[in-house]
């Protein structure tokens, strides 16, 4: 199941609002987010972050940071298109309980995927299964 999450409804799920130049390499996208979620192999507690390419990266690594900057994750993005909207989109993929950010599109057009198979967040939902309940037995 794909969700996404836009400015339009942010008092059902999440506010996504827009600082900065039309480029995607120049824009800074914050985001509201209600429930906890998977970039990569980490999990972020529900929160407010803010999601913009790395500046090393040349275009390809997002960096997505809470706002109190206690939780971070980075992810390889592939460069897409979106169509033309009125704001920006933070994607999200569910399985079972568990989101996965999938994509961010914004609102001129610029997308940058995050790539996910079944196979893939599956395997990162055991992994962090299996971690939860070693660090729960003390281990």
């Amino acid at each position: 199941m794909r969700i996404g999450i836009s400015w339009s409804i942010a008092g059902a799920l999440a506010a996504v609002a827009l600082v900065g130049a039309p480029a995607f390499a120049a824009e800074r996208v914050t985001a509201n987010v209600p429930f906890d979620f998977i970039v990569g192999s980490t999990v972020l507690p529900a929160g407010n972050y803010t999601v913009e390419e790395a500046s090393s990266s040349n275009g390809n690594v997002l960096e997505i940071i809470s706002a109190d900057a206690r939780h971070a994750a980075y992810t390889i993005t592939i460069a897409a298109t979106s169509p033309l909207k009125d704001q920006t989109d933070l994607v999200f993929d569910k399985l079972g309980d568990r989101y996965f950010l999938a994509k961010v599109e914004t609102d001129d057009g610029v997308a940058k995927t995050i790539p996910l198979t079944t196979a893939h967040m599956e395997k990162e939902l055991v992994r962090i299964q299996a971690f939860s309940s070693t660090t729960a037995h003390g281990f």
